[in-house]
């Protein structure tokens, strides 16, 4: 990875009200933590691995930015990685609650507090190691800054 990058990046999503918030999440972290989860689990062609899925992910041997490079056994590029964060802070509107955040409750079961996720359960409860990475990964990014209405 191209150390090159700040430890801490910053992405830009709409609020409720169409205002702008930034946040400033751990670009790194997310990589190594978050990321593999992402891929793992997410990133399905028949699932957000499509260019018609809001949480767009791009993985190794699957969905990629480059139609060339689909099913190709090279690593994800600094724009994939950095477009897979940005799309995922998309899905943290919630902060003050790292829990209700979408990028966590979506894939969690209903009957452990999750929403409904067409793609299915892929965290039963709330003890799965996956599902408690990305919620820690939440709880560290900075509380949002807002920027005024779009």
């Amino acid at each position: 990875m191209n150390r090159m990058l700040p430890l801490l990046l910053t992405a830009c999503v709409v609020g409720p009200g169409n205002e702008q918030i930034v946040l400033e999440a751990d670009f790194d972290r997310f990589v190594e933590e978050v990321q593999p989860i992402l891929s793992s689990t997410c990133a399905n062609p028949a699932c957000h691995g499509s260019g018609d899925r809001p949480l767009e992910l791009y993985a190794v041997h699957q969905h990629r930015l480059d139609p060339d490079d689909v099913w190709a056994d090279t690593p994800l590029t600094t724009a994939e990685l950095y477009l897979n964060f940005h799309r995922s802070c998309g899905f943290l509107l919630d902060l003050d609650q790292p829990k209700d955040c979408e990028l966590v409750r979506k894939p969690l079961s209903v009957t452990a507090g999750g929403l409904h996720h067409q793609g299915g359960d892929q965290f039963n409860d709330r003890d799965n190691p996956d599902y408690l990475a990305i919620l820690d990964w939440i709880g560290s990014i900075d509380t949002p800054q807002m920027e005024g209405p779009q």
